[in-house]
């Protein structure tokens, strides 16, 4: 990106194949009792997916966290998922934001649209039987703002191709109404001469999908002022001869006529009160494009229709053959309508039994209209893609994961791995090498976790002090399983066991301290375990007896309460008995 407090975003990135695969900078615990990972994803060694989940899961990553990677379902320690959600960052040209939309509106257009549609296809491509390849083992969905309207926009423009079948029906039975080919081209021009007007008015930067809707109507609806121009036209030829008393009863005869379609868009313009953005603009559009199309009606196509009569039918009818006349100006061309108007006839002779059957056919209708009504647990909001399209497909796992935004600051990149003992700070887990004893390794779990706990200490007397601070930290699945008061009550006997010659053992507060969790790992299997570390409260031990020094000492426990225990670090360390 341009900006360089951004660049983490693209260098190394925001995936979860970061943390996964990250670079080790040591190869191990070094002397110091630490190690170094580098969480870029360039590793070919991957970490051990229970620390990736721990590190994540314990805001040391911040703002990188679990939730970031994997649905909001997933339940640690032991939860599992066949979910993984990648973000991606695309590179700014420079800072001017406009400039940086327009750049990525073409890269989606021209190359990532295009890109994702044909990974979508071929994951989705029915399994060959004669072919050896394995069939696709991921489904990919994509979601995107600038995404999103681009696919919109190419379904929308599929469809109003779609928009043509109404065209030329509406342009073939203008055709056949008004008797001429060449005013049902007319016709058909100034309707969507209209539509492009009314786009053009719209005072909106982009329609949404309900106002292309309003074509599809405005084709099927917009001919009835072409219409009734063309019947007042023909009407004039009773009242009068000369042809500008003929467009003088045209004009004021429209206003009549023209009546029942204005007060029809005048209707839409209600909807200007909806609280629906894209119900407003279709009321907009369609109902500017009516008012359009009786404009065009009563300016444009009236005189057409007296330079069609004065002067294109008469030349067409001297220039042409008389069989392309008639197809041009179907004039003389009359349905024979007497058998149809005698069955009606007859229908209308027997009112009793016609009003029965269409009084049934209202109560079936009405019946069954109920009947569906009542089958629907709850109104559905429409739909733009079907429900197998990948991004209606895809909306359930979408909505599995907790919402995503920008980071503004970069997750730590370098962290430190600490051995547990060392008393070192900034630390983003614990690790350590799993001890060596008999049947110690994590392949061959135990089928009870009720084990002692083993305790080491960096002190082997506390003869020389007057009194001890003790702090206790535990790890294991017993420790976390048990309440505070029980955790503490242990604590204190484990204590006044250790210092049998104290004169008092006590807590100087309740409060205990989540630590980082520590790995450990047993390299001959290379097997891992992670378990939860908590440093107890401290513990105030006093003596009464004299001793050499009244100083006050510090003295610091590590106890794993649990089948498997960390090799103690180098130094002088020795255990020390805790009973279970």
């Amino acid at each position: 990106m341009s900006e360089p407090a951004l660049q983490f975003h693209c260098s190394p990135g925001d995936s979860m194949g970061n943390y996964v695969w990250p670079r080790r900078l040591d190869a191990f615990l070094n002397a110091q009792g630490y190690f170094r990972l580098a969480f870029d994803g360039s590793a070919l060694e991957r970490l051990p997916m229970d620390a990736v989940i721990a590190y994540l899961s314990e805001g040391m990553a911040a703002p990188h966290d679990l939730r970031m990677f994997l649905p909001m379902t997933f339940v640690q320690p032991s939860g599992e998922s066949r979910l993984l959600r990648s973000i991606f960052g695309f590179t700014a040209p420079d800072l001017n934001d406009t400039t940086f939309r327009t750049a990525f509106k073409d890269f989606v257009q021209n190359e990532l649209y295009s890109s994702l549609q044909k990974a979508v296809i071929d994951t989705r491509k029915p399994v060959d039987p004669a072919s050896w390849d394995e069939p696709p083992a991921i489904q990919i969905y994509f979601r995107g703002d600038v995404l999103d309207e681009h696919e919109l926009l190419e379904a929308l423009h599929s469809d109003m191709l779609l928009a043509i079948g109404p065209l030329l029906l509406s342009l073939g039975v203008a055709w056949v109404k008004l008797r001429s080919a060449l005013l049902a081209i007319v016709g058909t021009t100034l309707m969507c001469l209209a539509s492009l007007l009314a786009y053009l008015l719209l005072p909106v930067q982009q329609v949404s999908p309900a106002t292309f809707l309003g074509v599809f109507l405005l084709f099927g609806l917009g001919f009835t002022s072409i219409f009734r121009m063309q019947e007042v036209w023909r009407r004039s030829r009773n009242e009068a001869e000369d042809y500008s008393d003929r467009l003088l009863y045209v004009h004021r005869a429209a206003v009549r006529e023209m009546l029942p379609v204005v007060g029809s868009a005048c209707c839409y313009f209600l909807l200007q009160n909806s609280k629906l953005v894209p119900l407003r603009e279709f009321g907009f559009f369609i109902g500017v494009s009516m008012l359009l199309v009786c404009a065009f009606a009563l300016l444009c196509f009236v005189p057409f229709l007296l330079m069609h009569e004065r002067t294109f039918r008469p030349w067409i009818r001297r220039k042409f053959p008389g069989k392309l006349v008639l197809a041009l100006e179907p004039a003389e061309l009359k349905p024979d309508w007497d058998e149809v108007a005698a069955k009606v006839m007859l229908a209308v002779k027997r009112p009793k039994p016609l009003l029965a059957g269409a009084g049934f056919a209202v109560a079936v209708a009405l019946i069954a209209a109920i009947a569906v009504t009542a089958s629907q647990p709850y109104p559905a909001l429409p739909e733009v893609f079907p429900p197998e399209h990948h991004r209606e497909a895809g909306r359930p796992m979408h909505h599995s994961f907790a919402p995503s935004a920008l980071a503004e600051e970069q997750a730590p990149l370098t962290i430190q791995m600490c051995e547990p003992g060392r008393g070192l700070s900034s630390c983003a887990l614990h690790w350590c090498d799993l001890a060596s004893t008999p049947n110690n390794n994590l392949s061959s779990w135990p089928t009870s976790q009720a084990a002692t706990c083993m305790c080491y200490t960096q002190t082997s007397s506390a003869a020389s002090c007057s009194s001890v601070s003790l702090s206790l930290i535990v790890s294991g699945p017993r420790p976390a399983s048990l309440t505070q008061d029980v955790l503490h009550a242990k604590a204190l006997e484990f204590a006044s066991a250790e210092y049998s010659g104290a004169a008092s053992v006590g807590m100087t507060t309740t409060t205990s301290r989540r630590l980082q969790s520590v790995v450990l790992e047993d390299w001959p299997s290379g097997m891992t375990q992670v378990d939860a570390l908590t440093q107890l409260p401290p513990i105030n031990v006093t003596f009464t007896t004299p001793r050499r020094s009244s100083s006050s000492c510090e003295d610091l426990v590590y106890c794993y309460c649990s089948p498997k225990s960390c090799t103690p670090p180098s130094g002088d360390l020795f255990p020390v008995g805790c009973s279970a």
